[in-house]
């Protein structure tokens, strides 16, 4: 009997082992789950400001879409109204330096030599 009750012991403590070393396993497999949950829960965090930034710059995308449509409107306008202007510049015309001195001169000129000058103005025929 002793050998038996000396078998029981053994196989007593031959299932204590194990039960020891499930227990640590399943404490080791615990922290792991809660590092493993932490770890998903900081990758969904940054899964979430992620998602949040890249909806933050397609609204700032679009706004500056917006803003970039209103310049090219507003430079359009602005070069119709720089041709205006040139055509209204361009009616008028600059006498250059020249030009002014001709007339001052033509300006003290008596009238006849004003007629003389004058586009309209016939040659003499001269007399023999």
């Amino acid at each position: 009997m002793e050998s038996a009750s000396q078998e029981v012991v053994d196989v007593m403590d031959s299932v204590s082992a194990v039960v020891e070393e499930s227990s640590a396993a399943t404490q080791e497999m615990a922290a792991s789950s809660h590092q493993v949950t932490g770890a998903i829960e900081r990758v969904a965090a940054v899964s979430e400001e992620t998602s949040a930034a890249a909806e933050e710059v397609s609204a700032s995308a679009d706004e500056m879409s917006g803003q970039v449509e209103e310049m090219v409107a507003q430079a359009q306008n602005l070069r119709a109204l720089a041709a205006q202007l040139q055509a209204a510049v361009n009616r008028f015309r600059l006498e250059d330096e020249s030009e002014v001195a001709m007339r001052r001169r033509k300006d003290d000129w008596g009238p006849a030599q004003r007629v003389a000058e004058s586009p309209r103005a016939k040659p003499l025929a001269v007399v023999h």
